[in-house]
């Protein structure tokens, strides 16, 4: 017996089934606020606290050395050059942050998906149905050039060339800032009194993309450790998210008693407009552990003079 023609021709796009529906309704991942709370701040929090651990490892080892006569003067001073470059030239620091923006393009385009699920109201297949469907779909490409049911995969598809000519600057600015910080992060840890390189600052991205000869060039002047409330060594670095004036907490808390301007700049201040001061909190740290590394050092040079 001959089956008419096309009777059992099966359609190029099925319809979700109601079953499969609920289930990538269930089956939402956390919003990208909800993952870089829970997970990417600690993550980078962790890794920050790693880096400055590893440079204070690197300068103890050196030291050490430098002290039972293993390596040389000219050696030794070139060692916090050498832990700069090892460490800021590093791939593994953007990588970093590309796979945070690959959750991101993951979520948006799973909501996206979410979104076209919930406007595909078609029945689901059946023999019954079957020839009118598929009779259905041949009209639309030839109409169309696609099919209503191509809109999941399809969308997605046009989602993407639309917004990634669109946000590729933005997201690739804020990898960026987010690759700035780290490194900022390791310069200050290894020369806490130094200022950020220029080719660091935020308001660099592109210069530091286009550095031709890769080399950090460090400006000149000194940092200030002291608040310039209390004038003493900072202790809990805060500082103005209007200004970016950096006070330590405790000293700012009784100023703003009074006051609501910043001491040096005049820009509003209050309690909610500061947070911690991370890049400072780095400094301070570490112009301690140099404190004790260049006593060290000069008891070493005081023993040799002694000799002579």
């Amino acid at each position: 017996m001959t089956m008419p023609e096309g009777l059992f021709a099966l359609p190029k796009h099925f319809p979700l089934c109601d079953a499969t529906r609920k289930s990538l309704t269930r089956a939402q991942p956390p919003s990208k606020i909800t993952y870089a709370d829970n997970h990417i701040k600690k993550y980078l929090n962790d890794i920050e606290k790693t880096l400055i651990e590893t440079v204070s490892v690197k300068l103890e080892l050196a030291t050490n050395k430098f002290e039972l006569d293993l390596i040389d003067k000219t050696e030794y001073e070139g060692t916090r050059e050498r832990i700069l470059n090892s460490l800021i030239d590093g791939d593994w620091i953007g990588n970093i942050y590309e796979s945070f923006a690959s959750y991101a393009d993951a979520s948006d385009a799973y909501t996206l998906m979410l979104t076209e699920v919930a406007g595909t109201m078609d029945n689901e297949l059946s023999v019954d149905n079957l020839q009118e469907y598929v009779s259905s779909e041949r009209k639309e490409l030839a109409e169309n050039g696609r099919s209503s049911q191509m809109s999941i995969s399809q969308s997605l598809q046009d989602h993407q060339k639309i917004t990634k000519l669109a946000s590729a600057e933005t997201l690739k600015d804020e990898i960026q800032k987010h690759v700035l910080r780290l490194k900022q992060i390791i310069f200050v840890s290894i020369y806490p009194e130094r200022p950020i390189p220029s080719r660091l600052e935020v308001n660099n991205l592109n210069e530091e993309n286009n550095d031709e000869d890769g080399d950090l060039q460090v400006d000149g002047g000194k940092v200030n450790l002291t608040c310039p409330i209390s004038r003493e060594l900072f202790k809990k670095p805060y500082k103005s998210l209007n200004c970016s004036h950096t006070y330590d907490l405790d000293a700012l808390q009784i100023y703003l008693r009074s006051s609501h301007e910043c001491p040096e700049c005049g820009a509003g201040i209050g309690s909610r407009s500061i947070e911690p001061d991370i890049i400072m909190s780095t400094r301070v740290k570490c112009y301690l552990r140099d404190k004790e590394i260049t006593q060290r050092i000069k008891g070493k040079t005081d023993n040799e003079v002694d000799r002579l």
